[in-house]
């Protein structure tokens, strides 16, 4: 997954060779959200039983770990993967825990997010998230359990 880091879209309208791979793991096409698709490309090429659903939704991966009893503690683990929430909504975004610091802090690696705006972006970086900080309109709808 880390060499995934850096990927950027072509025109910054979820476009580009590698985001269209992501997209097409999931069964969608370019110019759609590629945060779930881009892990669940990245799961998918390791392992036959990936923790993402096949979707373009991060809430579906959320639903379900929640169904089959992945949905962790509130402690952010190493591999966990955080999933936030518009609330009343289908619209989130998810990430994976590459690295554990204090208080809630965590480094990530996230698709579709950009190495400065918080917000939806125009790539694949590593960030700096608190487990407890909203992510724009956004609240952490909680942690997914995923050891390698």
């Amino acid at each position: 997954m880390l060499e995934q880091v850096g990927t950027k879209e072509a025109t910054g309208n979820n476009d580009g060779i590698q985001v269209e791979k992501y997209l097409k793991s999931v069964g969608l096409k370019k110019g759609n959200p590629y945060c779930n698709a881009g892990l669940y490309y990245c799961f998918n090429e390791v392992t036959p039983n990936p923790p993402m659903v096949k979707s373009g939704l991060a809430i579906s991966t959320y639903n379900k770990a929640k169904a089959i009893g992945n949905k962790t503690a509130f402690i952010p683990a190493l591999h966990d993967l955080l999933v936030w929430n518009k609330a009343g909504t289908i619209f989130g975004h998810i990430e994976r825990i590459v690295g554990v610091g204090q208080k809630g802090w965590v480094t990530t690696v996230g698709f579709n997010t950009s190495s400065t705006d918080p917000r939806n972006g125009n790539g694949v970086w590593q960030r700096k998230r608190c487990v407890f900080h909203f992510l724009g309109r956004m609240q952490v709808k909680g942690l997914v359990g995923w050891r390698q």
